[in-house]
């Protein structure tokens, strides 16, 4: 008994010496001067997630912040002293991120963003290479809306598209041609709500983000745009002659704003 009373004393007594030495390190670690001057660093240099909200219609996304990592900071210059270029960021997650919100449906990005995306439905493809010429004279990425079926009979302008950086997005009726669509594509992409309420079902089983645009115009592409344009926004236009007669006014319009043109999936990440 006295023996097991030693042990469990010597055990004891090791396990308060550890914690001591560990506290004493974290106080020395935290009182250096390149840990201080690491906090100050942080102080002003720390950009914190800005967080999204949700509404009835769906989630307007935060932004994911960047902030300074002290423990790995501290790390890299421990011997060395204070080296700004030495310094290491981890990111600031928001609860209302895309990973966080595939049963929700997201309707717009957030507006401290300053930007604005523009997906173009495709009905008949008319009009997409010119469409295409005017985002590239006026160098912003626009995003298309198509189905499976004018995947499958245009997969070259579809590898085109992918290849220059414009995001593809999925319009459709059911989970087969869901399936069938990212079979063909083989890359990370978005559904949009368009008349279709089982979308959303659709495409959070494939761990898809479901986009409800909160505007979208089939004519009248410019006056509307001037009397609702907002941060934020994800607008859908149908693609059709007045489309492309008006697209490059559009863009600059936006532009004079202060509003960037980017993709989907820039714009909600």
């Amino acid at each position: 008994m006295k023996k097991l009373f030693k042990y469990t004393g010597l055990i004891t007594l090791m396990c308060l010496s550890f914690y001591y030495t560990k506290a004493v390190a974290e106080f020395m670690k935290n009182d250096d001067a390149v840990m201080k001057e690491i906090e100050n660093y942080a102080n002003t240099h720390n950009k914190e997630c800005i967080e999204g909200y949700m509404t009835e219609e769906g989630v307007v996304l935060g932004i994911t912040g960047l902030v300074v990592d002290t423990n790995q900071s501290y790390s890299a210059m421990k011997g060395t002293g204070f080296d700004s270029s030495l310094i290491k960021y981890k990111e600031s997650p928001c609860v209302l991120s895309l990973e966080n919100n595939k049963k929700n449906y997201i309707i717009g990005g957030n507006p401290s963003k300053k930007s604005v995306s523009l997906i173009i439905n495709i009905t008949n493809g008319k009009s997409i290479n010119d469409i295409i010429s005017i985002s590239k004279n006026k160098d912003v990425k626009l995003n298309f809306l198509i189905d499976y079926r004018y995947l499958e009979n245009n997969k070259e302008l579809i590898r085109e598209l992918l290849n220059n950086n414009y995001d593809i997005l999925y319009k459709g009726n059911n989970e087969e041609e869901l399936k069938t669509f990212l079979k063909n594509l083989k890359n990370k992409t978005f559904c949009v709500y368009t008349d279709n309420d089982n979308i959303l079902n659709y495409c959070m089983k494939k761990e898809l983000n479901t986009i409800k645009a909160n505007k979208i115009y089939n004519k009248n592409y410019l006056s509307n745009i001037k009397s609702n344009l907002n941060k934020g926004d994800i607008i859908i236009l149908e693609e059709s002659i007045n489309l492309k007669n008006e697209l490059g006014v559009i863009i600059n319009y936006i532009k004079s704003r202060g509003l960037k043109i980017i993709t989907v999936t820039e714009h909600l990440n």
